[in-house]
Formats: structure tokens, C-alpha cells, sequence
């Protein structure tokens, strides 16, 4: 809903769900606006487990709230680029940056050497780079 202006009918109909069901699941990530329709929350606090490149390959991490979950898309999206152009600008931005999940800290892979090796090594591959959904 918060990425693509939906509806909420609309998002339970593209994931194949009920509104009764994105509402038990994901409730506190909705509020009702003075049409009294649901509509997406500008952050969240929902559980949701993603794929991080990490200097030891690619680690699956359990954050809490949307808003780290977008930091990592973040860095994805720089890897991406630079995977595509090798364009490292964008992989500047997360230089000595990590995110702390689960009592633990992430740190961003931001070297282009250690990013290679990884690619070289077989822990990643360019199709992870593309696919960061599962």
C-alpha cells in the first residue's frame, strides 16, 4: 500500500489475501483517514526477515521496522549500480554505516575489492544483486 498508493482491497487483492487478514497481520501498519479508509502508515514496526551482503556473503537478517528494511533495499540498489556500471558513487553513502538487528550489528559492504571477492568466491552472485526478494 505505502509503495504503490494502494488501496487497501487493492494490495489484498494483488497478494492474493483478505482484508481481514492484512489487517490481523499488519494493522499497526495502517490508520484510518478521515474518509475512514485504511491507508499505509509512513513507517512500521512489522517483523520481516531480508537479505543483507554482509563481508561474509549474503546473511538473512530480521528487522523490526521499515525503515532499516529500506536502508538495506538502499544499499542493494547502490551494489546494483555498481554491479551494472561500476558506477561506486552511491556505495559512498553507506561507508562505515551499519544497521543493528536482533542484538547484532551488519555492517555495509562498501569495498569494491571485497565486493568482487565475494562475486569471485561464488558467495554472491550478479543474479543476487538483481533478486533481492528471496
Amino acid at each position: 500500500m505505502r509503495r504503490f498508493d494502494e488501496s487497501l482491497p487493492q494490495a489484498a487483492k494483488e497478494e492474493k489475501t483478505t482484508k481481514n487478514a492484512v489487517l490481523k497481520w499488519a494493522g499497526s501498519a495502517l490508520r484510518k483517514n478521515a474518509r475512514g479508509q485504511y491507508v499505509a502508515t509512513k513507517s512500521d514496526r512489522l517483523y520481516r526477515e531480508i537479505k543483507m551482503l554482509t563481508p561474509d556473503g549474503i546473511a538473512f537478517v530480521r528487522v523490526t521496522d521499515s525503515r532499516t528494511a529500506t536502508r538495506v533495499a538502499k544499499h542493494w540498489n547502490a551494489l546494483k549500480r555498481y554491479g551494472l556500471t561500476g558506477d561506486k558513487t552511491r556505495l559512498r553513502e553507506f561507508h562505515r554505516q551499519s544497521i543493528r538487528a536482533m542484538k547484532r550489528t551488519y555492517v555495509f559492504v562498501t569495498d569494491t575489492r571485497t565486493i568482487d571477492r565475494l562475486i569471485h568466491a561464488g558467495e554472491v552472485s550478479i543474479e543476487d544483486l538483481y533478486n533481492i526478494e528471496g
